[in-house]
């Protein structure tokens, strides 16, 4: 059996089973429930659970993304995928200034105080 937690980010269920009883589990994020477009996310959720589940010692043996549907919030997604090489929780002020200036190529002062909106 391999249990697939796919609401782990933002509800998490494996401290209150005990690491769903001992099982092997995969941590998935799960945002948009069918194309519910915008770019909104959970990203302290994505971030600090993240490394308290890899803190475990249990059961859990990978990360999964779960999208349901094209053109998904890249955003959130990314941020999984660079967090779950990391034990630290990613700083995300940088974390957003580097990914605008990478994504346009420069400096804009005006994109990078639009990233400080959802932070």
């Amino acid at each position: 059996m391999l249990i697939l937690d796919l609401f782990s980010k933002s509800e998490p269920q494996w401290q209150r089973t005990k690491s769903y009883f001992g099982k092997p589990w995969i941590g998935c994020q799960l945002h948009d429930f069918g194309r519910n477009m915008g770019l909104y996310g959970q990203i302290m959720n994505v971030t600090l659970s993240l490394i308290d589940a890899l803190e475990s010692p249990d059961s859990l043996v990978g990360f999964r993304l779960t999208m349901e549907g094209q053109e998904e919030n890249e955003i959130i997604y990314d941020l999984l995928l660079v967090q779950a090489w990391s034990a630290e929780p990613i700083e995300i002020k940088a974390y957003f200034e580097n990914g605008v200036s990478g994504r346009y190529a420069g400096n804009h002062s005006s994109l990078v105080s639009c990233t400080r909106l959802g932070t």
